[in-house]
């Protein structure tokens, strides 16, 4: 029997060439602006990996028992966590933390259309810097990752975590609720996102916003016409601009 399974794949010599060339621009860029890689292992305890996933993620991992000790272990499903844990292991840590990494991450998907279970990621974590100078800096790092593998048709979304928690805020919403809510961002599941308006009755402009959060692309002035929309709500309002 010579079958794999459904979620993985073999790469043949010339598209592990590609692989390696792309991860290797990459590491090139991000070395140029100060990060240094960091090696992490494939799976660890899942009672501390998993605080660091969300609820969507921790339900696409792959998990096995040690057999020295009994615990249970996840294969890493995010590199982000990893390296929150590793942060928060230090007893002397020096800020900004600039790290890059690069390698495969698993989640488990519905055998279908082609999905993979093993997915390869390279990216960058800058810890330890409120400044919009650090923002700016991860913006011009991905838009000239792409400019070096030669990319010329891309589009850079930027997103803000604080307008969030100021809906939360808002509306005075419970963990739970919050936590469902950014579920259906995240999705862009419409109805729920129409359910949970219906339910908590925000103000026309608020609600309109919330409706519509999924679908938010385009330039400055955009922000501008949201400013306007939205001025009913100045604390809102301050994390747009």
């Amino acid at each position: 029997m010579i079958d794999i399974p459904s979620g993985v794949r073999v790469y043949n010599p010339e598209e592990q060439k590609q692989i390696s060339a792309i991860e290797n621009t990459l590491a090139s860029v991000f070395s140029l602006w100060g990060y240094d890689e960091i090696g992490l292992p494939y799976f660890e305890y899942y009672d501390v990996h998993k605080i660091a996933l969300g609820e969507n993620l921790e339900d696409k991992t792959f998990r096995f028992i040690d057999r020295y000790d009994g615990k249970t272990l996840v294969l890493r499903a995010d590199f982000t966590a990893q390296i929150a844990r590793y942060a928060a292991s230090l007893k002397k840590i020096e800020l900004p933390l600039k790290l890059y990494y690069r390698g495969t991450v698993f989640r488990y998907e519905p055998p279908k259309k082609n999905r993979l279970w093993e997915i390869k990621q390279a990216g960058i974590e800058l810890i330890g810097s409120d400044k919009i100078e650090a923002d700016a800096e991860i913006i011009a790092i991905a838009i000239g990752s792409m400019e070096e593998l030669g990319i010329k048709d891309f589009q850079v979304d930027i997103n803000n975590v604080a307008i969030f928690y100021e809906i939360k805020k808002i509306l005075n919403l419970p963990d739970g609720d919050f936590k469902q809510f950014m579920s259906f961002i995240k999705r862009k599941e419409l109805f729920s996102l129409k359910r949970f308006v219906d339910k908590t009755k925000p103000q026309s402009a608020l609600s309109d916003f919330i409706l519509e959060l999924p679908f938010y692309q385009g330039d400055v002035s955009l922000l501008e016409d949201l400013k306007i929309k939205l001025k009913e709500f100045p604390t809102l309002v301050s994390h747009i601009d």
